[in-house]
């Protein structure tokens, strides 16, 4: 199941609730890395969990609609972001009306779109993406 942005443990955090040990709502969980720690402020009562990742962390695709360079070193800089080479880049968009369509994983998006809008190129985000992760772009867990 894929989680959104509202149901995301990252964004809640810190949160208290109630000690398997000692009953009383003083367990303080917060995740730092990937990395879980809850631990009770009565008893003492301590537990690290591993790996956990952002909803955002998946393998699902988004696209992201880009207009065509103004000069060749935007273009080269653009194949670099999606690991093309620019000549296939080139005639890629000369085969369309001035704008092309990427698929990028929800974990890459931020960091795509941060590149792209770095060279000055316009480009359009996917409405889905907004929609399923809605404060994906200010999120301090999200790299990008």
């Amino acid at each position: 199941m894929d989680y959104s942005c509202d149901e995301c443990y990252r964004m809640r955090q810190p949160s208290t609730s109630i000690c398997p040990e000692c009953g009383k709502n003083t367990c303080v969980s917060q995740v730092i890395g990937m990395t879980c720690h809850v631990k009770c402020s009565n008893c003492d009562h301590e537990v690290y969990g591993f790996s956990f990742f952002p909803a955002c962390v998946n393998e699902t695709l988004y696209s992201i609609r880009i207009d065509k360079p103004d000069d060749s070193r935007k273009m080269v800089k653009l194949a670099r972001v999606f690991a093309v080479r620019p000549l296939e880049l080139q005639q890629r968009f000369a085969d369309t009306d001035g704008t092309l369509e990427f698929k990028v994983k929800t974990r890459n998006y931020t960091d795509v779109c941060k590149q792209i809008s770095e060279l000055g190129i316009a480009f359009e985000l996917d409405q889905d993406l907004l929609r399923d992760y809605s404060r994906i772009f200010d999120c301090p867990y999200v790299k990008g």
